[in-house]
């Protein structure tokens, strides 16, 4: 018995530690793991983490205690407890600019032009010439066809009239630009006689107005009479030996509105100040303004200014034809003749000739003032005029008189970010794929006597003047940045990375309107109001 009970003592005494270590485990747990073994302190191994929440286990043997809390930055970016980085909360950081592009495009303001005459000139002085030979080619034209004295004199045979720059003679490798009456209106075969006309067929007006026959339906006096129309010419009808006769008696009230007493010749007619007056009219038309011509030197240059290309590819020629109807005609000499035309249209099939005169003249309901042998043809010449006079070429050759040319050179590098200087009017950055649309670091360098230039910056075509900076230029220049954030990353840069920096305008090369830049880019606007010449070097675009 004493044996037996000894072992039992020994027994307890054995399995108190054990005890004690799981009573201390039950009761001392961090932070509630169920431990099958109870012990008195943790051991913790390192921490670990996911994006929002760090924690580390107990190291001994079946504990499953741990700790476990969310990140804690404190304003930084980096968990102070188990130094995760949290990227997102990372400020984002300048990267090579050939990281997120494959190069740039550059449109600066051309320091010169090469002419016909392979001198070099301004843009706008060059701008200035092909508005005033076309202001000449047109009122040539319109004095042809209406004038009274031009008519006498020049209508037997064939009639060139030599379009000018300044007091010479406007030529192109020795050929000179020129009105030719064969092709006025419209480029047809001349004949010696027209006693049929078909009032919407432009080629008859063009062979009624080339050469006088014994017969020309809108040439004659027992007919009708175009001409003369500028000064109020053949504006009544009289009857003698029975046949009613158009007199050329000019009627002041029916003269046009730039016609002033004299001649209407173009010598007459073409002053310089109806020149101008033209000149006005089409520059208003290029920019879209009201068109009044208008003309005084500050409102004229000004209209230059805002021109960005030579040539007339994106002349709105109908504007033109109103200006000339309404201004140097009349609206209500042109809305009587159209009135005319629509008589002639509707009673006589659309045709001039013997038959429908003679059913004119024995119409009572006519008067010697207000007869559709009045017509003249405003609303099917003056269209054609302005057609020709754009598609005119130095004579014997197929060379536009006014060729192309955009007021911008372009130019466009391939992963390269640091400019040459120049007078820059814009710069565009070509993405590659996936570029998110972040911040922009440029530097400006320049100089001048307190030049300062206004930068605007887009994404994929948003407004510039939104996002713009003021810069002043030095030789040891200004860094801005641009925050172009937009929660949105651009595609690859998909427009025209085509060169255009010649400056003869008669090579046959330009472009007139600056090439495309696609959907997706980024775009520095320049406004350099002095013309300064800068550098522009980008210095890194952040990833972020």
């Amino acid at each position: 018995m004493k044996k037996k009970i000894l072992s039992i003592f020994i027994a307890i005494v054995m399995l108190m530690p054990c005890m004690a270590l799981m009573t201390a485990c039950n009761s001392g747990g961090n932070t509630g793991g169920n431990s099958s073994i109870e012990h008195t302190q943790h051991t913790y191994g390192s921490w670990e983490h996911n994006a929002t929440q760090h924690w580390r286990k107990c190291t001994s043997l079946g504990c499953t205690a741990e700790e476990r809390e969310d990140h804690k930055y404190n304003g930084g970016y980096t968990c102070e407890v188990c130094g995760y980085v949290n990227e997102n909360l990372k400020p984002g950081e300048p990267q090579s600019m050939s990281t997120y592009f494959s190069g740039m495009k550059t449109t600066s303001t051309r320091a010169s032009v090469k002419d016909a005459d392979n001198v070099t000139k301004s843009f706008d002085e060059v701008l200035d010439r092909q508005l005033d030979v076309l202001a000449q080619d047109i009122l040539y034209r319109l004095t042809y066809v209406y004038g009274y004295n031009e008519t006498s004199h020049n209508r037997t045979e064939n009639a060139k009239n030599t379009l000018l720059n300044g007091l010479s003679a406007f030529n192109y490798n020795g050929n000179n630009a020129v009105v030719d009456s064969n092709k006025l209106l419209a480029t047809t075969n001349n004949v010696t006689e027209l006693r049929t006309v078909n009032l919407k067929d432009i080629n008859d007006y063009q062979k009624s107005i080339s050469i006088i026959s014994n017969m020309n339906v809108l040439l004659n006096s027992n007919a009708l009479d175009l001409s003369g129309a500028i000064e109020g010419r053949n504006l009544k009808l009289e009857e003698g030996f029975n046949v009613l006769t158009l007199v050329s008696t000019a009627d002041e009230n029916k003269a046009w509105n730039w016609y002033s007493n004299g001649n209407s010749t173009y010598s007459d007619f073409a002053t310089k100040a109806n020149i101008n007056k033209m000149k006005m009219a089409i520059a208003q038309v290029l920019t879209n303004t009201t068109v009044d011509g208008n003309y005084t030197v500050t409102a004229y240059n000004n209209a230059l200014a805002k021109i960005d290309a030579l040539g007339f590819s994106n002349l709105d020629s109908t504007k033109l034809v109103k200006f000339i109807k309404s201004s140097v005609i009349g609206d209500t000499l042109v809305n009587t003749d159209d009135n005319y035309a629509n008589t002639i249209s509707s009673k006589y099939s659309n045709t001039i000739n013997a038959t429908s005169i003679k059913a004119m003249n024995n119409d009572s309901s006519y008067t010697t003032t207000d007869s559709p042998r009045l017509y003249k043809g405003y609303s099917m010449v003056v269209p054609a005029i302005v057609k020709q006079a754009l598609s005119n070429t130095f004579e014997g050759t197929t060379q536009s008189i006014y060729p192309t040319m955009s007021r911008y050179a372009t130019d466009y590098s391939s992963n390269v970010f640091t400019t040459s200087t120049s007078n820059f009017d814009s710069i565009v950055l070509a993405p590659r794929a996936n570029t998110p649309a972040t911040k922009l670091v440029v530097k400006i360098e320049g100089t001048g006597n307190n030049v300062e230039l206004t930068i605007g910056c887009s994404v994929n075509g948003s407004n510039a003047s939104s996002n713009q900076k003021k810069v002043r230029l030095s030789s040891s220049g200004e860094t801005i940045e641009f925050d172009l954030h937009n929660n949105s990353t651009m595609g690859v840069y998909n427009g025209s990375t085509d060169k255009d920096t010649g400056i003869d305008l008669f090579a046959n090369n330009q472009s007139a309107i600056n090439s495309t830049d696609g959907s997706n880019y980024i775009k520095l606007v320049f406004t350099n109001p002095n013309g300064a010449m800068f550098k522009v070097t980008f210095t890194g675009y952040y990833n972020k």
